[in-house]
């Protein structure tokens, strides 16, 4: 009796061990390519483990996949990642009706990128031996015409079937998105000094501007560089005012006035997605700040500039809506520039008298901003989209000019983009 005891408890360790050791090996079900899904033909069918309940959207409906497949779609329960899985014929899937694209597994609603059936195996005995070719016979005669039937009865409308997973293709995997755009910019400027020197025209001043501002993004579908470029053009101001000893603040008289402010920015960064609807990044770049004056008073022609340029770093993040048709996006970014340098420098004309330009030292400066855009999807591939800007700029001048300059510049943008490509 005692050794039976025994020989149980030992059998019960073994199985308890061969359970654990079997627990413990992960059977994998996902791939980063069609073709090594393709070659598991013994791994298993995918079964998410992440659940998720979503209503049909309008022009959506259910269908079950036609054949065993390998398919690309969004795996957030395995480490995020976008992979090939295995699914079995019967298998439900969303699709759009108009179109027959599958957009996502039911069970779970993962994103569906790509489809590849898998070939069914056919298996062909040994061909025999071909046979001699009979001798061809004569052309029969024309037979008569027969009598024309009766008309049947009208067909039945056609039911909608497919040899294949669905009726197009899906997306090609990876690609690019091109987003050029225009819009148009309005907002202030405001200058200060921690110290003012009225004699050196360095006292608090503002103005009111506006511009047609340009922009290209160039970056992918998912993880990778990205690049943009912007720019504006055709700037006016108005509203030039600067504040006097008394602290009231005056109009700047001047016959005639085409002064303008100019920003340009370049930014070349990397992008990663999370999940199927956040994309986060960070970036490098270069910006200049233009304050460009360019007026006529008193018979005498004046130009004068102050600018702010240097190398640029920062943040960006962009949460986006799951319509393919009205897609609605909300992005924020941040940027610092550690080292700019601020330039400054005066050229006046009088009729028959040319004054020597005079150029400021150059100074160090500091730059700050952050950037709220909201886009919305208006028709296909056109998209509209509002923005705010504000930017700090501060500098240090030596030690002969006491007066450190501050500007704040605060911007509104409404304008019109394209979302190209796939």
């Amino acid at each position: 009796m005692r050794n039976i005891s025994i020989a149980c408890f030992v059998l019960v360790l073994g199985l308890a061990g061969s359970a654990s050791a079997q627990t413990e090996t992960p059977v994998k079900d996902y791939w980063p390519s069609s073709a090594e899904c393709l070659a598991s033909s013994q791994a298993p069918f995918y079964v998410p483990t992440i659940v998720s309940a979503r209503k049909l959207g309008t022009g959506e409906m259910v269908r079950g996949i036609a054949q065993d497949s390998c398919v690309e779609m969004q795996l957030p329960d395995r480490l995020g990642k976008r992979g090939w899985v295995r699914i079995e014929r019967g298998r439900e899937f969303v699709f759009e009706v108009r179109t027959g694209k599958i957009l996502r597994l039911r069970l779970c609603n993962n994103p569906v990128y790509n489809v590849v059936p898998i070939p069914e195996a056919v298996i062909a005995g040994p061909p025999g031996p071909q046979g001699p070719m009979g001798p061809m016979g004569p052309q029969g005669l024309k037979g008569d015409k027969g009598d024309q039937g009766e008309m049947g009865q009208a067909a039945p409308a056609p039911v909608p079937t497919s040899t294949a997973p669905f009726s197009k293709p899906a997306p090609v995997q990876g690609g690019w998105r091109i987003q050029p755009g225009i819009g148009y910019l309005s907002g202030s400027v405001h200058s200060d000094y921690s110290d003012p020197v009225p004699s050196t025209g360095d006292v608090p001043q503002k103005n009111r501007f506006s511009a047609v501002v340009g922009s290209l993004r160039v970056a992918p579908l998912h993880n990778g560089i990205f690049g943009e470029l912007a720019s504006t053009a055709l700037g006016k101001t108005s509203g030039m005012q600067f504040q006097d000893i008394t602290g009231a603040w005056v109009t700047k008289k001047r016959d005639t006035d085409t002064s303008r402010d100019n920003t340009t920015e370049v930014k070349v960064g990397y992008q990663h997605t999370l999940g199927s609807n956040m994309t986060v990044g960070g970036f490098a770049g270069w910006n200049k700040l233009c304050l460009c004056e360019d007026y006529v008073a008193q018979g005498a022609t004046t130009t004068t500039q102050r600018s702010y340029a240097g190398v640029i770093v920062g943040a960006e993040a962009v949460g986006s809506t799951d319509s393919e048709s009205h897609q609605i996006s909300v992005g924020v970014a941040g940027e610092f520039g550690p080292s700019l340098t601020r330039t400054s420098w005066t050229a006046q004309t009088y009729p028959g008298v040319t004054f020597p330009k005079v150029t400021h030292p150059n100074e160090s400066a500091k730059s700050y901003g952050v950037r709220l855009q909201a886009d919305i999807q208006a028709y296909k591939a056109v998209h509209v989209n509002v923005g705010y800007d504000y930017s700090g700029f501060s500098s240090t001048r030596p030690d002969t000019f006491t007066a450190h300059e501050r500007v704040n510049v605060n911007a509104l943008t409404i304008g019109v983009s394209l979302h190209l490509g796939r």
